[in-house]
């Protein structure tokens, strides 16, 4: 049994929102030009293949649509920054975050949260899984609990026959899961979702050891002002940079990792780990040294390991 993402149906009205006004505003600029004759005004691929964004109709449309979604984006963040206080150490940390709303009591009371310490099995069966992303635009939000990637859309993640749209990227410092209770400086998470809300989570480890070239690219346009979203024009970034070349994974059903806590979240964690060098991680803690939840009861749940 799943459960809807919170504010789904909000955003969603919201886009379609800022769609409509887009259209009406293509529209009334079509006519303004007719009667003044004035001109009218994202398979794995590496960092290496980013590319400076051009002013081709496409990438016209692209950034368009990528400006609607930051708009979105960027509301929700205000509604975030004024209904969410939750912190992860002291008064507002993790022991008390199922009391301070009581749309957040699973991250106390519920039975099926994340993360967890996962336990080597023996390999189940293979149960591939598939990654459709591309080159894409992108922006950064420092949400104030870390940092977000937001990417446009038709980056697609495969499992199951099933499809999810990648919606962000964002990091955790140390790792939130465990493989057999050993922890990894960094853990990344790819959040994806599908149109009715559902929710698919895949987490990468990070390690210490080279440089990842994506990582520098991100960090260093790091916004300098907490909960605004700043699109980034002038190059794409592929998130298959995240991905390791084994896709191994161990799969269970948890939540989310934050308030609202939120069960039903399908987990895919790829259990071959990146690297970033100590430059990259100490870069990060600077930053947020502490921004993960800790390791949260199994209760019986089923948790696979595929080869």
């Amino acid at each position: 049994m799943t459960y809807k993402i919170n504010n789904f149906l909000l955003v969603s009205a919201l886009s379609l929102f800022l769609v409509n006004c887009s259209l009406f505003g293509s529209h009334s600029k079509k006519e303004s030009a007719e009667d003044t004759k004035a001109p009218a005004e994202g398979a794995a691929a590496t960092s290496d293949q980013k590319t400076n964004a051009t002013p081709d109709q496409g990438q016209a449309f692209g950034q368009k649509q990528l400006d609607q979604e930051v708009q979105v984006s960027a509301m929700m963040t205000k509604m975030d920054a004024e209904n969410m206080n939750w912190t992860y150490t002291g008064d507002a940390g993790p022991k008390q975050w199922g009391a301070m709303k009581p749309t957040w009591q699973n991250c106390s009371k519920g039975n099926r949260q994340s993360p967890i310490n996962l336990v080597w099995r023996k390999p189940s069966a293979e149960k591939p899984i598939s990654f459709n992303y591309s080159a894409s635009l992108w922006s950064l939000v420092d949400n104030g609990r870390t940092l977000q990637v937001n990417f446009s859309k038709n980056n697609k993640f495969l499992i199951d026959n099933r499809e999810y749209e990648l919606n962000e990227v964002h990091f955790h410092s140390p790792s939130e899961h465990k493989l057999s209770k050993r922890g990894f400086p960094m853990e990344v998470h790819l959040k994806h979702s599908t149109p009715e809300g559902d929710v698919a989570m895949v987490a990468i480890f990070i390690k210490e050891g080279s440089p990842l070239s994506s990582a520098t690219e991100i960090w260093n346009r790091w916004p300098k002002q907490k909960g605004v979203q700043v699109p980034v024009p002038d190059a794409l970034l592929n998130p298959a940079d995240f991905l390791p070349a084994r896709l191994s994974y161990y799969e269970y059903q948890g939540s989310l990792t934050s308030p609202p806590c939120t069960e039903g979240v399908r987990w895919v964690v790829l259990n071959t780990p990146l690297e970033m060098s100590m430059d990259q991680l100490t870069a990060f803690r600077k930053k947020y040294s502490s921004n993960n939840r800790p390791l949260q009861p199994i209760n019986g749940r089923n948790v696979t390991n595929y080869p």
